[in-house]
């Protein structure tokens, strides 16, 4: 099964530890020797309805633990992390 980087960006980030949305995908990291993914940038969703776009989540791509119709679960918490590029990568 193969899906699209646009189908992806639409799908919610769920922790498996806290059960919360973390987020939306933004962008993916790909290896350009091997073209596997290494890892995805998750926006986190913050203020009122959500206009306030916030920080950015880098999430390694083995970290991730299901890639389902709705969501993607991942093995981490956003309380854990904090910022972007140059920031804590889980």
């Amino acid at each position: 099964m193969s899906i699209k980087l646009s189908e992806l960006s639409s799908k919610a980030v769920i922790s498996t530890r806290s059960g919360r949305e973390l987020g939306r995908v933004r962008d993916l990291e790909i290896d350009p020797v091997t073209g596997a993914v290494t890892s995805v940038t998750v926006e986190r969703r913050r203020g009122f309805f959500g206009v306030a776009a916030g920080e950015e989540l880098v999430l390694r791509w083995n970290a991730i633990r299901l890639v389902g119709e709705d969501a993607l679960l991942v093995d981490a918490d956003g309380e854990e992390l904090c910022g972007g590029e140059g920031g804590p990568r889980f």
